[in-house]
């Protein structure tokens, strides 16, 4: 069995990247949240594995003993129901050792990266902020990505590097990248998703 984790910042294509696996045969989860006008094409982003991400980062988590066990919980249904399955969410960039803490499966890390004033400009659109007063969003990305960074140095797993910009104009070839680092075939629906995904970014 094999966790495939989709890592990157807000607004670095990672929507995209889960959207493809999705489309080649990887379980990305079962409830999801529903597009928006910021993300027509979906997040893909399992909205249990969220709640929970988002505990372990809050500000008033305190270690709680619980929601450790339902997150354990969680993966090992997974890990039981799937043989290959996946996770995005951005709040992965704090809480990577988290996950891989508790994985059974073989894991590989999918880093979708995009430059950090493109990721707080992109940010300040969907936010409906005005892309002149976009640099406050800049520290928030610096510290995603500083973070996500840190982490990757600990991990020994296969790693696959991801540039949105390129993966954007040419779509076809780093599908197929993505497809070669996983042992699994190209779908049409893969192909059609990610062109769909780019009127979006």
């Amino acid at each position: 069995m094999s966790c495939i984790i989709v890592l990157g910042c807000f607004r670095s294509g990672t929507s995209a990247v889960a959207g493809i696996l999705h489309n080649i045969g990887v379980m990305m989860g079962k409830d999801f949240d529903l597009p928006t006008s910021n993300n027509m094409s979906g997040y893909w982003e399992d909205i249990e594995f969220k709640s929970i991400h988002s505990k372990f980062v809050s500000a008033e988590y305190n270690d709680d003993k619980n929601v450790k066990m339902e997150y354990l919980e969680l993966i090992r249904n997974r890990e039981k129901d799937f043989e290959i399955w996946g996770l995005k969410d951005p709040l992965l960039c704090l809480t990577l050792p988290i996950l891989l803490s508790n994985l059974n499966s073989k894991n590989k890390i999918i880093v979708c990266r995009r430059n950090n004033h493109e990721i707080a400009s992109s940010m300040a659109r969907s936010l409906g902020v005005s892309e002149e007063n976009y640099l406050k969003f800049v520290n928030l990305a610096e510290f995603y990505v500083n973070s996500m960074n840190e982490h990757l140095l600990n991990y020994k797993g296969p790693i696959l590097e991801m540039d949105h910009n390129q993966t954007i104009e040419n779509p076809a070839f780093h599908i197929d990248r993505i497809a070669n680092f996983l042992s699994l075939p190209v779908t049409k629906k893969s192909l059609d998703y990610i062109k769909k995904n780019n009127k979006n970014t």
